[in-house]
């Protein structure tokens, strides 16, 4: 589940443009304006099943990509319900769909915001108090490459789910880091007789 906190809501002109949602309810995709920038909040909850997860996050990459107003602005989060890397599994084992998570996040040029701030760092969101060996993190908050500037923090903090804890980030949209560029000079100018003068 995406929730924004009140300051955003309270300091930000905000609009909700449109919202798309699967009949099974296990995807939702809204895009909102927020002050110039148009940002597209995916929230999904994919199946436990390894047969039913991979064609649900196929399908999902056409539906973001058909129904998200931005390529560049995209937070993905949710339950995915399958681990990417070992680091994420207690067991150290994982399932044979598990890159099918790698390659939805490589489709659609995602990042994991909380492993790009902890490279190292094993901490688990699905926690099952029968038998630890099952402990996991399938709850993510994937963003583009682009709104990985805007993350300022990426945690794993306890929630009122009894077996899962929430991943949150904070976000500063008005810290946004350019990439290299160039810088071009119009020569032409410096003929111009107004600029001489």
């Amino acid at each position: 589940m995406i929730l924004l906190s009140n300051s955003i809501v309270k300091q930000s002109n905000y609009k909700c443009i449109d919202y798309y949602s699967d009949d099974e309810g296990r995807r939702l995709i809204v895009n909102i304006s927020i002050g110039k920038e148009t940002i597209c909040f995916i929230n999904m909850y994919c199946p436990t099943d390894d047969n039913m997860r991979k064609p649900f996050l196929l399908d999902s990459i056409s539906a973001i990509n058909d129904h998200s107003k931005s390529d560049i602005n995209r937070i993905i989060g949710g339950d995915f319900n399958c681990c990417d890397s070992i680091k994420g599994k207690a067991s150290g084992k994982l399932s044979l769909q598990s890159n099918m998570l790698t390659l939805f996040k490589d489709r659609l040029n995602l990042i994991d915001t909380w492993r790009e701030e902890h490279p190292r760092d094993i901490e688990y969101t699905f926690i099952d108090p029968s038998y630890r060996g099952c402990n996991s993190r399938i709850d993510y908050i994937l963003v583009t490459k682009h709104m990985l500037t805007c993350v300022e923090r990426s945690e794993i903090t306890t929630a009122p789910s009894p077996d899962h804890k929430a991943v949150t980030i904070e976000l500063n949209m008005y810290n946004k880091q350019r990439g290299k560029c160039f810088w071009k000079l119009n020569g032409n100018i410096i003929d111009d007789q107004l600029y001489q003068e």
